[in-house]
């Protein structure tokens, strides 16, 4: 064919390829040798840690629960946590529900985390020391799952924790009922069991120096979390009576109490708040929560939100606190209704006050769960930071040498 029949105008009359086609073999070739890739499945794709969903519940099927535990832990060392506190997002991707619904696979994590309570890490897990020594701050469960890989891969680790127990927000911020301690004491010590030392009682910036560190060890991780409530810039927000939901939950998880009134507003939608009027309403206080989007746009786990509406919480959306009132501390909150408008950077619909709309609600305790900061303040020169986080990249190194920042502390 000639060039003036292929092109008109520089462009072709039609589509050509300007390749070859030896790239598709036809022919016995094409059923013979076929082209693998391998894909993640829609559930491991979803999952923060990866985990090898469709090979564990392969070995479900065959009740061999043992080596499921197994496949779980080559990516992620807190089963029994994660089946019962992840908000699983593995499920909402599930193709499953394309036909009927999603698979529990929440639930199945729990179940074979539960068959092996008796078990601790297999003989392969443990690997001949390599004479480095490791250093990290904080044993949630970003400090905890750096510990567990770098002790299967032979360095010495030793963990810092200011609080008098090991689990970060695990022990501090999560209701027993939720995650019972027995469970996490357990993965706790399979994780201790690779030669991983955990020191209670080291606060950083306290008795604890991040360059007496540095000269110490290889190199220092910092799993700090981040355990600083966010604050309502509006007035009232000083008067007693209002505070961290954040602060409430460890005094009530460190002592099974709490000084409550009768009449306990939550704000926020998340599953710090819902912990927190759960709680409140456990020690016998009347709780409303307070959210200021609808019930479609709560981060907060479903399964929890629905538990805490069984137990007596009053959900109140659409609603947001423009002031505190009260002499000598809090007696009532004047609210606003809210209406949803365009969706916003979240990804969700942007909550707008409806002027004319507000209303007093009574409260004598107020507690804020609108979001957690890291606690940097006391801390300078501890990295470069931004938006109140450590600077990473994507091999979690700081602007610091030796120093490595992960978890809720991290960018």
């Amino acid at each position: 064919m000639s060039d003036a029949l292929k092109f008109q105008n520089g462009r072709p009359v039609f589509a050509i390829s300007t390749g070859t086609m030896d790239w598709n073999h036809t022919g016995s070739w094409r059923y013979m040798r076929p082209r693998y890739e391998e894909k993640l499945p829609p559930c491991t794709a979803g999952c923060p840690t990866h985990e090898r969903i469709p090979q564990y519940f392969a070995l479900v099927k065959q009740e061999n629960y043992q080596a499921a535990w197994e496949i779980i832990l080559e990516d992620n060392p807190l089963p029994g946590v994660c089946g019962r506190v992840c908000y699983h997002p593995c499920e909402g991707v599930c193709n499953r529900s394309e036909f009927d619904t999603e698979i529990s696979i929440n639930a199945m994590e729990r179940f074979v985390a539960d068959q092996n309570l008796d078990h601790g890490y297999p003989d392969h897990f443990y690997t001949p020391t390599n004479g480095k020594q490791i250093a990290i701050i904080g044993s949630g469960p970003a400090g905890l799952s750096a510990a567990y890989q770098l002790g299967r891969r032979g360095y010495g680790v030793t963990i810092f924790e200011a609080a008098p127990e090991p689990g970060g927000m695990l022990r501090l911020g999560i209701p027993e009922y939720r995650l019972p301690r027995a469970i996490l004491d357990k993965e706790i010590t399979d994780i201790r069991s690779l030669g991983v030392t955990i020191e209670t009682g080291r606060r950083l910036g306290d008795n604890l120096s991040l360059d007496d560190l540095t000269s110490r060890f290889e190199a220092v991780i910092l799993a700090l979390g981040a355990y600083q409530g966010r604050e309502l810039d509006i007035p009232g927000r000083n008067l007693p009576g209002v505070s961290s939901a954040l602060d409430f939950l460890q005094e009530f998880n460190l002592t099974g109490k709490s000084d409550l009134p009768p009449q306990v507003m939550v704000v926020g939608g998340g599953n710090t708040a819902v912990d927190a009027a759960r709680s409140a309403r456990r020690l016998g206080s009347d709780v409303q929560l307070v959210y200021r989007r609808s019930r479609d746009e709560m981060p907060a786990v479903t399964e929890e939100v629905d538990a805490a509406l069984e137990e007596g919480v009053q959900l109140r959306t659409l609603t947001n606190p423009v002031a505190f009132l009260g002499a000598d501390g809090v007696t009532e909150v004047q609210v606003i209704r809210m209406e949803l408008g365009e969706t916003d950077d979240s990804g969700r619909r942007r909550p707008i006050p409806v002027p004319g709309s507000e209303e007093i609600l009574p409260a004598t305790r107020v507690l804020l769960a609108i979001g957690e900061t890291p606690q940097l303040e006391n801390l300078p020169n501890i990295a470069d930071t931004e938006g109140g986080r450590i600077v990473v990249d994507s091999a979690q190194t700081t602007s610091r040498e030796k120093i490595f920042a992960c978890g809720d502390v991290a960018t």
